[in-house]
């Protein structure tokens, strides 16, 4: 069974755990992370969900994952990273882009990398389970999938992708 670092609002790690699907308490929260990956063609990849997922079947996103218990952010982002797509992911070659406290009821801080690969489509190693394709897309094209709810749309995406383009 999955299990989460409990933290405090900060991230800090309060030495308790919880289990995946665990009710969090007020104060309490848990780290996930997301990696915005890019190529040197200014692209981004994003990845279409599996229809066998739970949550989200079959909607385009970035590679993003909950961090297991006694996980760093920057190694449950490269360790989704590689599960999910294939993608190995050296510590120095991942970029820390920011943090984000989500003060709703999922009690979740998002840590945001991003990482640099030239890979093509058909080079990644997608999970069946998580993961139907992937395709690079340009800042225009993602920045229309924003506009249009066809990209998976969380309150501060925008301000993601501003920061991540500053990286291009």
């Amino acid at each position: 069974m999955e299990r989460w670092d409990v933290c405090d609002s900060e991230g800090n790690p309060t030495g308790r755990t919880r289990a995946k699907g665990e009710d969090f308490l007020e104060g309490e929260y848990h780290v996930a992370a997301e990696i915005w990956i890019f190529n040197g063609k200014k692209q981004f990849l994003i990845q279409k969900r599996s229809s066998r997922c739970q949550q989200y079947p079959g909607v385009w996103s970035t590679t993003a994952g909950r961090v297991q218990a006694g996980e760093t952010p920057a190694a449950g982002c490269i360790r989704e990273a590689e599960e999910e797509i294939g993608m190995k992911i050296a510590p120095k070659d991942l970029i820390h882009v920011l943090t984000l406290n989500r003060e709703d009821k999922t009690h979740m801080i998002w840590e945001v990398y991003a990482a640099r690969t030239d890979l093509k489509e058909e080079e990644f190693l997608l999970d069946p389970e998580e993961v139907e394709a992937v395709r690079w897309v340009s800042q225009e094209e993602l920045a229309e999938m924003i506009e249009s709810g066809s990209i998976f749309l969380y309150p501060e995406i925008r301000e993601v992708f501003e920061k991540v383009k500053e990286l291009l």
